[in-house]
């Protein structure tokens, strides 16, 4: 399982504590800002959640997406931005990762951001084209196993939830597969519609 959250103040954890200190919050619109391309799993759950802030708060929620170096490039932005609760960034595990994966990160999760909402989490799952002869993880790992590296997998890009979940399981299971990032979810869904030995690693979100 996976989990999103939202940063206030420089991370987009919604700075909120900043915010709630002021009665008149919010004065003006807020923006939520999403470290990756519209139409993927995180971007879809930004905007649900900012229609209801809307709908509750009395000023607009605005998604803001800056896709880019896994997220890092949206965390900086938010960063970057006053601590005043109108720029907050939706975190999600692949920002998480790439704190062990970098070693030169302008930002750092714990000391630079505060939590102020848990939204949801997500399940990794695996989606196979069509024609893709397997339907059950058993005889796909055969498969693997029998074609070392014919499996192409997508994700929504290095370093993401997806990629580091398929990577374990290729140590695992001891296969080998071919990984194919996209720059995003929605592109990633489409390019698994193509190719016999295609494979899609995703996850299904749950708003909480």
């Amino acid at each position: 399982m996976y989990f999103f959250k939202l940063l206030l103040g420089s991370f987009l954890l919604f700075s909120f504590q900043v915010a709630y200190s002021q009665e008149s919050y919010p004065s003006r619109p807020v923006k939520i800002v999403v470290g990756f391309s519209p139409g993927g799993g995180a971007d879809l759950m930004a905007r649900s959640i900012a229609i209801k802030l809307t709908e509750s708060m009395g000023n607009s929620f605005i998604v803001e997406n800056k896709p880019g170096a896994n997220g890092n490039l949206s965390a900086n932005y938010v960063l970057s931005a006053p601590a005043d609760g109108y720029t907050m960034l939706l975190i999600t595990v692949s920002h998480a990762i790439s704190q062990s994966l970098y070693s030169n990160l302008k930002f750092n999760l714990v000391k630079d951001f505060s939590s102020i909402a848990h939204l949801g989490r997500v399940s990794q799952i695996i989606i196979v084209n069509s024609n893709f002869p397997i339907n059950n993880m058993k005889d796909f790992v055969a498969y693997a196993k029998l074609k070392p590296g014919a499996i192409n997998y997508g994700t929504s890009g290095i370093g993401s939830g997806e990629h580091v979940a398929a990577a374990m399981l290729e140590q695992m299971a001891g296969i080998k597969l071919t990984h194919v990032p996209f720059k995003g979810g929605l592109r990633c869904d489409g390019g698994c519609r193509f190719g016999p030995n295609r494979v899609l690693c995703y996850h299904f979100n749950f708003c909480q």
